[in-house]
C-alpha cells in the first residue's frame, strides 16, 4: 500500500480548511506530553494500544497519522485502513518534522 506523506505546511493548510479532519497522534505519552501539535483535534492513541483503542476514533472522519519521526505512522496507515478508516496520509517527518519546519507546538 503507498502511503500519502503529507508535508508540514500541506497539513497546516488541510487544517485549516477542514477541521474535520483528526489527527491520530501514535507516540507514546512521554514523547506525547513533552511536546504536541496546537490543535484540538488532535486524539492521542499509542501505537502499542491502537488495536485495542479503535472504539476511540469517530467514525466518519477523515484521519492523518502522527509519530515522532514519521516512521512508525506509516505502519498505522494500512492498519488503520484496513479496519475500514479513512486514512488520507500521515505527517512526513513526524512531530519533529514539523517542528523543524518552523510549525507551533505546545508543551
Amino acid at each position: 500500500m503507498r502511503v500519502n506523506l503529507i508535508k508540514p505546511d500541506e497539513l497546516e493548510k488541510t487544517l485549516e480548511a477542514d477541521p474535520t479532519f483528526l489527527i491520530i497522534d501514535i507516540r507514546d505519552d512521554d514523547v506525547y506530553s513533552a511536546m504536541r501539535l496546537p490543535y484540538e483535534n488532535v486524539l492521542h492513541l499509542p501505537l502499542a494500544y491502537l488495536e485495542e483503542k479503535l472504539s476511540e476514533i469517530p467514525e466518519g472522519k477523515k484521519l492523518i497519522i502522527a509519530c515522532h519521526y514519521g516512521k512508525q505512522s506509516i505502519t498505522a496507515v494500512p492498519y488503520l485502513s484496513s479496519k475500514g478508516y479513512d486514512v488520507q496520509g500521515c505527517l512526513d517527518g513526524g512531530i519533529m518534522g514539523w517542528q523543524k519546519a518552523g510549525k507551533p507546538v505546545r508543551n
